[in-house]
């Protein structure tokens, strides 16, 4: 769906403030059915919009962003994606899904910790949520299937773990 709304607005030229406005273009039926998709899409932005319009310190401005997940409900979709990556054999792809949500919370939450006090201008917190997320590494190691997967232990509950190595583990309780 979102790649026929993207191919829409690439054909009819719907940029910026466009986004907003009902969409008419490609005839009554294509319009109908690409403005459903339009709302589906802009309607939780239009949301945060107001969220972060309305917020008064740099904590609301964090909770608006993770209401806005919540909204979406992205960390159960990722994790549907990571389940079907694992049904399908693809133990990358689904490690790949663990790391971007913890990186995604991880950053709300190191931005939460280190910065409290009146709101941040939205391009300085944009600014820094980019940087943070630019910044990860999202990909398993090592990358061949025959070889040992490391990382943490969220990110190995995709399948049975057969043998697990604590390292740094002086003593056994």
């Amino acid at each position: 769906e979102i790649d026929r709304l993207m191919n829409y607005a690439l054909e009819y030229g719907l940029t910026g403030r466009l986004w907003r406005q009902p969409l008419r273009r490609g005839g009554e039926e294509l319009a109908s059915e690409m403005e459903t998709l339009r709302l589906a899409a802009v309607e939780p932005l239009l949301r945060l919009e107001e969220r972060m319009a309305s917020a008064n310190t740099l904590d609301d401005q964090l909770t608006a962003l993770w209401t806005l997940l919540e909204e979406l409900d992205a960390a159960r979709k990722l994790e549907e994606r990571q389940r079907a990556a694992v049904e399908m054999g693809q133990m990358e792809a689904a490690n790949e899904c663990a790391q971007v949500w913890n990186r995604v919370v991880g950053t709300l939450d190191q931005l939460h910790q280190l910065m409290t006090g009146p709101c941040v201008p939205l391009r300085d917190l944009m600014e820094m949520l980019r940087e943070s997320l630019a910044a990860a590494d999202i990909k398993p190691l090592p990358q061949s299937g025959d070889a040992v997967m490391a990382g943490s232990l969220s990110h190995l509950r995709t399948q049975p773990v057969r043998l697990l190595i604590l390292l740094g583990c002086n003593e056994m309780r």
